[in-house]
């Protein structure tokens, strides 16, 4: 696996600006806390959106209202900008029709690729998911193992699942047809301002959670694994697990794995509430930690 180094960060001299990135689906939960990251850090950012960017935009922010299903709109949106991160999406096949997710989803990461290359857009970030290989919308998740790393095979069945797994392949083909590419996909999971959110949230999930394997991430760690896929300087496509270190439940991760999936063999030891993913991909090739961000 290559090794990262930054390409900005550090070595960037002070007082200038970083190149521009564009965030689709820039109004969204994850995308409203992304865009003050990104400016924090600072990028030039263009927050794209089908809706309307609520309230004054904040200094070293454009706007730019745009379908990521039409190339044409999508394109305008792009114009100038070096980076993408893609969040823009349907998030769940419980709260909108399964078609239209399926559909949204798989034509918008197929639309948001393609204007990126047109665009000389080098460095690409996708909002994938844990679901890609089934999971939370399964009706019995499979896992082979635990904990989950980004080799372990897709038993997906549900069409939100099915649209990121699809996401992640077209990001391969496209980064095969352009090796000057960086593409980062990234299985993002339940997404959170913090941990006692996710608690509290939990809650109300039922089986749900022990689908998801008790799992979430905060919207500040989604911020921070971005900006090092943005700063990366390998090439190709890379998909990374991005999920918290430890769990939301109290119950230590063996008691829970053996109380519910008793088949399943642990293949490393999950230490007290460690979580079921294997997050060291990101760790290593995006420099991202979750230390003290729970």
């Amino acid at each position: 696996m290559p090794e990262v180094s930054r390409r900005r960060g550090e070595s960037h001299p002070r007082g200038t600006r970083l190149p521009k990135v564009a965030v689709t689906g820039a109004c969204g939960r994850v995308g409203s806390a992304l865009v003050p990251a990104l400016v924090q850090a600072g990028y030039e950012v263009v927050a794209v959106d089908r809706v309307a960017w609520a309230g004054s935009l904040p200094p070293g922010v454009s706007f730019m209202q745009a379908d990521v299903t039409d190339a044409s709109e999508l394109a305008r949106s792009l114009a100038g900008a070096t980076s993408l991160v893609h969040l823009a999406g349907l998030p769940s096949p419980l709260r909108f029709d399964e078609e239209l997710v399926y559909r949204t989803n798989v034509l918008g990461t197929h639309t948001a690729l393609k204007v990126a290359v047109r665009e000389g857009v080098d460095h690409v970030c996708i909002a994938s998911s844990v679901n890609a290989i089934g999971g939370a919308y399964s009706r019995r998740p499979r896992y082979d193992r635990f904990p989950l790393d980004e080799e372990h095979p897709s038993y997906v069945e549900d069409p939100y699942g099915l649209s990121k797994w699809i996401g992640e392949q077209e990001a391969a083909a496209t980064a095969r047809c352009n090796p000057q590419l960086s593409i980062a996909s990234l299985r993002l999971h339940f997404s959170v301002p913090d941990r006692g959110f996710a608690v509290r949230a939990a809650s109300e999930m039922s089986d749900m959670v022990r689908k998801h394997l008790w799992g979430y991430i905060t919207f500040a760690n989604i911020s921070r694994v971005v900006i090092g896929a943005l700063e990366a300087t390998w090439r190709g496509h890379e998909v990374f697990y991005v999920v918290a270190s430890r769990t939301i439940s109290d119950e230590p991760s063996e008691a829970l794995a053996a109380k519910f999936y008793p088949d399943v063999p642990i293949i490393r030891p999950l230490v007290g509430t460690a979580g079921f993913f294997d997050c060291s991909k990101a760790r290593r090739m995006l420099r991202w930690s979750d230390d003290g961000q729970l």
